[in-house]
């Protein structure tokens, strides 16, 4: 889950893509979602996760910005591609 949990995807050469697709449905489920955020105040991705222990809640997310710049962000998700998904 690259990015903190805000992506995720099933590597093309996963040996057990069933398995994969099992863990990405749990992992962003509102339930799962609510426990990650109860326990470690991770802010749920699902919109129907309580976010009530994130250390920012949804209403203050609205104002977040870009982490990278747009061209780092470009290059660092193609030497992602490049180097952990091919």
């Amino acid at each position: 889950m690259p990015g903190g949990g805000n992506i995720i995807l099933m590597p093309k050469n996963a040996k057990n893509k069933a398995a994969a697709a099992v863990f990405i449905h749990w992992i962003t489920s509102a339930k799962a979602q609510t426990g990650l955020n109860a326990t470690f105040g991770a802010a749920p991705q699902h919109p129907d996760a309580d976010d009530s222990n994130a250390l920012i809640d949804n209403a203050q997310r609205a104002y977040s910005s870009e982490f990278f710049t747009s061209e780092y962000a470009t290059e660092a998700k193609k030497a992602f591609v490049q180097n952990v998904l091919m």
